[in-house]
């Protein structure tokens, strides 16, 4: 049996991730106890097929929940404290990095016997911060049917605020605008004429929309016929700081809120938008849209190279930090005058990359690999990849 620890309360891309390696591990005949947080709503709607889900309030309620020793343990968060201690101590405790550790405190990090990196990039930063890490990205499954399976539907708007359930005023808040939203008509999504660009992502700080729109919404402004579609939801402040990016635009944006039904989402739009990339981990949306056969325009930097064939199932442009956004209009005046567009369904060998079969395979290479994980309160072991010790050494093997 193995055991999965995801203590996150928001919904995000490492819980899609626990649902697509609770289902690889049930494909290798193993059981699976996924173990979450008490305050977390979202999991009761994601399939996690076989698994058991166990809540857990408090640490000590996730160690009742395994045996007391040597228990395969994958974390999907980096705890730190009594916690943390106690797993690296007692269990074979691996954990995942779901975003770049550049900017992340390490000691959480440190107590897992091995890290496991959802890209190439992810990977680099783990070997830059000398931790012990598998040597193979788990890119994990463009998975759009994570809620349930059903047809094509209308998309309705929902709210774009993800309020913190944490204060008392988000609480309020929470339920006062489901009701105020049952007074309105609903509002059915249409594309408009034109080119669609849309972002389809939780509206938080890392994306950095703000600072990619305070250089491109402009540049979009010039030409009339393209149109932004925003799915996902943020923070009020997050919100704001995004519409104040977006005035340019005016009312060729629209917010559409956090949406379930992702096949007409993407099946809405011509491009998907990333963000800035140095704080992404992979870019699950970005594999998503690209298996529902919208392209995608990002950031030519990674981790998108590892997931984007440019001029093929989508364009990758130069950084417009550094440019002023010359090569996104270069770009977007192309497709203007009526360029082809990319076609992402063309590429199956590279869209394979990214389904559950190759992911169950690169998961079966793991655990064939674990054989020799020990505690870390017994002996040490030797990994699979143990990272240069030195700094010139670390940018050698980046």
């Amino acid at each position: 049996r193995v055991y999965q620890i995801n203590l996150c309360e928001a919904f995000g891309g490492s819980e899609v991730y626990t649902r697509f390696f609770s289902l690889a591990l049930q494909n290798l005949g193993w059981q699976s106890t996924v173990i979450v947080n008490t305050k977390a709503d979202h999991w009761n709607s994601l399939d996690l097929g076989k698994a058991s889900l166990v809540p857990a309030a408090n640490g000590r309620d996730v160690l009742r929940q395994m045996p007391n020793r040597d228990a395969l343990v994958f974390s999907h968060t980096a705890i730190d404290g009594f916690l943390g201690d106690a797993l690296a101590k007692r269990h074979r405790y691996v954990g995942f990095a779901h975003q770049p550790l550049y900017l992340k405190a390490l000691a959480p990090f440190r107590r897992f016997r091995m890290v496991l990196g959802v890209s190439e990039y992810v990977l680099a930063s783990v070997r830059a911060a000398g931790l012990d890490c598998y040597a193979r990205p788990l890119y994990g499954v463009a998975d759009v049917d994570r809620v349930e399976r059903r047809p094509l539907q209308q998309l309705t708007r929902g709210s774009e605020f993800a309020h913190d359930r944490s204060s008392l005023r988000g609480r309020a808040l929470g339920l006062l605008e489901p009701m105020t939203s049952a007074l309105r008509a609903p509002e059915v999504y249409h594309r408009r004429r034109g080119l669609t660009l849309g972002i389809v992502s939780p509206l938080v700080e890392m994306k950095q929309f703000p600072k990619l729109f305070s250089i491109i919404a402009p540049i979009i402004a010039r030409y009339p016929e393209v149109n932004l579609e925003i799915f996902g939801s943020g923070t009020a402040s997050a919100v704001q700081a995004l519409r104040r990016s977006l005035e340019p635009l005016g009312d060729r944006v629209r917010f559409w809120g956090q949406q379930t039904d992702m096949r007409s989402v993407y099946g809405g739009i011509d491009f998907l938008l990333t963000g800035l990339p140095e704080r992404e981990g992979l870019g699950r949306n970005v594999v998503e849209a690209q298996m529902c056969g919208a392209a995608v325009l990002a950031v030519h930097s990674p981790p998108f190279t590892e997931t984007v064939l440019d001029g093929k199932t989508g364009y990758l442009y130069r950084d417009p930090r550094e440019d002023g956004g010359a090569d996104f209009e270069r770009h977007l005046a192309g497709l203007k005058e009526g360029v082809d567009l990319p076609d992402p369904l063309a590429h199956r060998e590279h869209l394979a990359r990214f389904t559950l079969p190759a992911f169950t395979a690169e998961v079966s290479r793991l655990l064939n690999n674990l054989d020799h994980l020990v505690p870390s309160g017994r002996h040490e072991f030797t990994p699979w990849y143990r990272p240069p010790q030195t700094v010139t050494q670390t940018l050698q093997g980046i």
